[in-house]
């Protein structure tokens, strides 16, 4: 699997953003489906978007850059992009530190 395809799959488990029809997608398109769910967020549970921010380990100083008022990017893409950059960010590490060995049930990650 590519990182973004394990990138996008580990957000929209944590997001729960709801299948989308077509299985291919490119990475514009994973976004603007993260975009999307972000929108969905801010208007109807602010206080759910915040948790879902803090466990995909987003930091808070970038997310209140995103949603100052005089930030020339929406908050909606602006925080799309931070969510989607930082789960790459993940999977890159996870991948390049990955062991082909076997490993103790409780300790894979």
């Amino acid at each position: 699997m590519d990182i973004n395809s394990e990138s996008y799959l580990q957000i929209k488990g944590a997001l729960e953003i709801p299948n989308h029809a077509k299985e291919e997608m490119s990475e514009e398109e994973m976004v603007i489906q993260i975009e999307r769910r972000v929108a969905e967020l801010m208007e109807q549970d602010f206080g759910l978007l915040m948790s879902y921010l803090y466990r995909l380990d987003v930091l808070e100083p970038h997310i209140n850059g995103c949603l100052d008022p005089e930030s020339p990017i929406h908050p909606y893409t602006c925080l799309a992009h931070l969510i989607w950059n930082r789960q790459k960010q993940r999977v890159q590490t996870k991948f390049k530190y990955r062991s082909d060995h076997d490993v103790e049930e409780g300790w894979e990650w």
